[in-house]
C-alpha cells in the first residue's frame, strides 16, 4: 500500500491505502465519524441521512481533498471534489448498515 498525504480544509491526515481515492474516502469517513449515530438511527430517511453527511461534511472540509505522496501543501498533489467523496461514504456507509441489519436479523 502507498502512503498518501491528505488535506481537506484544516483536516490533514498520513494513511496508507491502495488508492488516492481510498485515501481521500478515509479522511472523509474520519471528518464524518460524528454522523454514525444519525446512521445507525432508523428514524431518518436515507435522503435525510445523505443531506447530513454533505452538510457536515461541506462544513469540516473544504470544496476538494488534496493527496500527494510526498507531502502536504504540495502543488502538484491531485485533487478530488468532496461532493462525489461525501456521496460515495453514504452509499458504502448504507450498504454496511443494510448488511449488518440482515446479519443481526438472521440470528
Amino acid at each position: 500500500m502507498a502512503k498518501f498525504y491528505v488535506q481537506s480544509g484544516n483536516r490533514k491526515l498520513v494513511v496508507s491505502a491502495m488508492d488516492s481515492q481510498a485515501a481521500a474516502l478515509w479522511l472523509v469517513h474520519r471528518s464524518l465519524d460524528a454522523l454514525m449515530p444519525i446512521y445507525e438511527n432508523g428514524d431518518y430517511s436515507p435522503e435525510h441521512r445523505c443531506e447530513m453527511a454533505l452538510f457536515l461534511g461541506l462544513k469540516q472540509l473544504g470544496n476538494q481533498v488534496y493527496l500527494s505522496q510526498r507531502g502536504f501543501d504540495r502543488q502538484d498533489a491531485e485533487s478530488i471534489d468532496v461532493f462525489e467523496l461525501i456521496q460515495v461514504w453514504h452509499q458504502l456507509t448504507t450498504a454496511i448498515l443494510r448488511l449488518q441489519a440482515d446479519f443481526n436479523s438472521a440470528d
